[in-house]
C-alpha cells in the first residue's frame, strides 16, 4: 500500500493526517494541529508533486487531540512500555482498538476518548507516553531507517 494510500485509509478512520518528511517524524507542514485533516482532497494534494506528477514519499502524522489520545509504548532507553502496560493487566481491555507496531517493536494503541488529555513522556510508566491535545504520532504506513509502522489486528 502507498503512503497516499494509507494516509487515506487512517482518514477513513476518522484519524486527522498530515504529511511529515520522508523517513522521518518531523512535520511537513506549519500549523499542523490545526491543519490536519480527513478530507480526500487535502490529502490527495500533501501526498502529490503536481511537477512530477508522482506521490511523494512523505510519511504519515496523525493528530491526537480532539477526542482521541494514543499511548505510546516504547521499547528504547532500557525502558519497556510494553512490559510497564501488560503489569496493568489492561491489555485484553484494549483488545478491540487500532493498534500499530512500530519500528522498535513498540506500540501505539489508539482510543477516542471523551474531554481533554494532555501529552506526558514516562509519567504513567518507564515506556509509556501519552500523546494528545497538540502531540501526534507516526501513522501505519510510514516508514524509518529502523523500519516501518504497520497496524496489528482488526481494531
Amino acid at each position: 500500500m502507498s503512503k497516499l494510500e494509507s494516509a487515506l485509509a487512517l482518514a477513513r478512520r476518522g484519524f486527522r493526517v498530515f504529511p511529515l518528511h520522508p523517513n522521518s517524524k518531523i512535520p511537513a507542514i506549519d500549523r499542523f494541529p490545526e491543519r490536519a485533516t480527513t478530507d480526500e482532497a487535502q490529502i490527495r494534494a500533501w501526498w502529490s508533486d503536481p511537477i512530477a506528477g508522482t506521490e511523494t514519499d512523505n510519511n504519515i502524522g496523525v493528530a491526537t487531540g480532539r477526542g482521541l489520545v494514543v499511548i505510546d509504548l516504547d521499547i528504547k532507553e532500557n525502558q519497556n512500555g510494553l512490559e510497564t502496560f501488560a503489569n496493568w493487566d489492561v491489555l485484553d481491555e484494549c483488545a478491540d482498538t487500532y493498534r500499530v507496531r512500530t519500528p522498535s517493536g513498540g506500540l501505539h494503541l489508539y482510543f477516542h476518548a471523551e474531554g481533554t488529555f494532555r501529552n506526558s513522556v514516562r509519567l504513567l510508566g518507564p515506556g509509556v507516553d501519552v500523546r494528545a491535545e497538540g502531540g501526534f504520532v507516526v501513522g501505519a504506513g510510514s516508514s524509518s531507517t529502523g523500519g516501518g509502522y504497520a497496524p496489528v489486528g482488526a481494531g
